[in-house]
């Protein structure tokens, strides 16, 4: 029975018309006709993949797949195979269209399986070795915990992964300005297919994530990629619940998430200024949020609704003390404290500027894999003076800023693997 399946499986995969083996790892390079020289750049770039994310790094080693492709080794197929052109890349395990992956042992606390790369062999060559050692992350995750429902982590990961493998990679300043241009959405539970089947926004926010992965590496791992084996590792668990989830895992990572959540919030406000991060110093202004000023003393809402660990970036001026308050379900973060610094439901700042977020940050009883909703905060500026509370900003990051980042994000976009 088992023989049968495979066989089924195998015939699933795409076709080739010859291979080469890797002489160092445990890999094979499958291509179409007159393309066998692809595989002389997809070849080192795995294997120099396999040294920093397996060796170095500590992630799961690919699992053997029992023969198909024709041998044990890792496949990766350069083919036109249902990737949708140039930059198109995806992994997957066998039969993964029509069935769910095979766990490959049970009862071990993990979801692990055998899986194949597919990268279009339309992708400009110099490009191939990035979307190759993307892709073997993603081979990695599979042999981990291939359950894991949340993009933001898969892709977030994968993306750091590239940096991990060759620091030299720049950062992709489309899928990150994308990720900042909708920081109402959940920081790592809503991607941008969401975006796009709630909103009609097209955006690679998923990959954008890797922002918190950096940050998380940089603040409780080596800055060098020994967060990513640690996390995916404090997702992982056997099929069936998605427990512990991602939000579990960021609290046996660092701590209660709601504690660390405000810091990662001034981070992300950092981005595209030079106050960023030194992992973030190559992002332009494109990488920065979009900022929504106060109108006036009173009651202030947002543009957009915020979804759980959703947050809107607000600019005010004051020409006096004021009290600003937010209501149940919402928490402010002052973006010019020292990390460390919680979040709270009032703040008292004297005149002059303050910039600050608004964040959602459901009830303790929340779970990450609860069905989420959006909620619209209300913000309370109340003022001491006796005149005007003058609360004006800078609105040029506003709703016109936030659409331009969107567009820039998008243009020169090549992958959804």
């Amino acid at each position: 029975m088992l023989t049968l399946l495979l066989n089924v499986a195998w015939a699933t995969r795409p076709e080739a018309a010859g291979f080469v083996d890797d002489a160092t790892e445990p890999i094979r390079c499958h291509y179409l006709d007159g393309q066998a020289a692809l595989c002389d750049v997809v070849l080192p770039a795995l294997d120099a993949a396999w040294a920093a994310q397996v060796d170095r790094i500590g992630f799961a080693t690919p699992l053997p797949d029992a023969g198909l492709g024709g041998s044990d080794n890792l496949d990766v197929y350069l083919t036109h195979d249902e990737t949708g052109g140039a930059g198109g890349a995806y992994v997957i395990c066998d039969g993964e269209e029509t069935a769910p992956c095979v766990d490959a042992a049970a009862d071990d606390g993990k979801q692990s399986t055998p899986t194949y790369i597919v990268i279009d062999p339309d992708t400009p060559v110099d490009e191939l070795p990035r979307f190759a050692q993307h892709e073997f992350n993603h081979v990695l995750q599979y042999a981990t915990a291939f359950e894991e429902p949340f993009l933001d982590v898969w892709e977030g990961t994968a993306v750091a992964a590239e940096s991990w493998t060759n620091p030299d990679y720049p950062l992709d300043p489309g899928p990150i300005a994308d990720y900042q241009a909708t920081p109402w959405a959940s920081a790592l539970l809503q991607d941008g297919y969401w975006l796009d089947e709630e909103f009609g926004l097209w955006s690679y926010y998923e990959y954008g994530a890797t922002v918190w992965v950096r940050w998380m590496d940089a603040r409780h791992g080596d800055g060098a990629g020994s967060l990513g084996p640690a996390l995916w590792a404090a997702m992982a668990n056997d099929p069936g619940p998605n427990e512990p989830d991602l939000l579990d895992a960021w609290d046996t990572l660092g701590g209660d998430w709601r504690d660390e959540l405000p810091d990662f919030v001034r981070m992300r406000a950092t981005l595209g200024t030079d106050a960023a991060p030194d992992w973030a110093a190559g992002l332009d202004e494109s990488a920065q949020v979009p900022w929504e000023p106060v109108a006036a003393a009173g009651d202030w809402q947002p543009r957009h609704a915020l979804w759980p660990l959703g947050m809107a970036f607000v600019r005010v001026r004051l020409d006096g003390p004021a009290t600003l308050t937010v209501g149940d379900g919402f928490l402010l973060v002052d973006l010019a404290a020292a990390d460390g610094t919680p979040a709270t439901d009032a703040l008292t700042p004297e005149s002059g500027a303050l910039d600050l977020a608004i964040v959602a940050v459901p009830a303790d009883t929340f779970d990450a894999d609860d069905t989420l909703e959006g909620a619209t905060p209300t913000l309370t500026v109340t003022t001491e003076a006796a005149g005007c509370g003058c609360a004006s900003g800078d609105g040029s990051r506003g709703e016109i800023g936030a659409l331009a980042a969107a567009l820039a994000g998008i243009v020169g976009r090549r992958r959804r693997g």
